[in-house]
């Protein structure tokens, strides 16, 4: 399962790149959209499946809940970046919001950063 949500995580990283240099050429293919959307909620999936199939881990861990909420701040800012009528600064500002947000979450799960300080 691990696995599955590495790579999973990866094309969401990857899609969601792809999806701001269009986002900046004024395109938005609703293929994408659909897409990126299926993948988030794959990636969610698993998370949560992770969360559950370990005994270690629990919703009272501050591993985990920092990884949710990451997940959490990096789809909210991606919903505002990529939602067409929104200003090219404003796009891109929560672009860059999102990205920090997907960078901050992954280093929190590969462990190279304490979600305590």
């Amino acid at each position: 399962m691990h696995n599955i949500h590495f790579i999973v995580g990866l094309a969401a990283l990857l899609l969601f790149i792809l999806r701001g240099i269009l986002l900046l050429k004024g395109q938005s293919p609703k293929a994408m959209t659909s897409l990126a959307a299926v993948i988030s909620m794959i990636l969610f999936g698993t998370g949560l499946a992770l969360v559950f199939s370990s005994e270690t881990m629990s919703f009272a861990n501050s591993w985990v809940m920092s990884k949710l909420i990451g997940t959490l701040l990096f789809v909210s800012f991606s919903v505002v970046a990529l939602k067409t009528g929104v200003s090219k600064p404003t796009a891109l500002l929560f672009w860059l919001f999102a990205f920090v947000a997907f960078v901050v979450t992954f280093a929190l799960a590969k462990g190279l950063i304490d979600p305590i300080g």
